[in-house]
């Protein structure tokens, strides 16, 4: 005898399952410091869009905004400095 089975209910069981991987290996992706692949992930899978966007720009954007802005100014104000070598 099979069981009948609803396709949502499977699906949202495989999606349950996915969420639960990816929320398990984002210890592992905390302490490599690539804790950003977490709401990528969660975004690949379809979970909210907007949360997930926000949490890419805090945990990936923000940083290397902050380093362009050090390279340009690096870049801009070091031909400036006089040595007296």
């Amino acid at each position: 005898m099979s069981a009948v089975t609803d396709p949502d209910l499977e699906r949202e069981a495989r999606k349950e399952r996915l969420f639960t991987r990816i929320n398990k290996a984002d210890s592992y992706f905390q302490i490599m410091g690539l804790s950003w692949i977490t709401p990528a992930l969660k975004l690949a899978a379809g979970d909210n869009p907007k949360e997930n966007a926000r949490e890419i720009w805090r945990l990936l954007g923000v940083p290397v905004m902050a380093i362009i802005v050090f390279l340009g100014l690096w870049a801009s104000l070091a031909p400036q400095v006089q040595t007296s070598l």
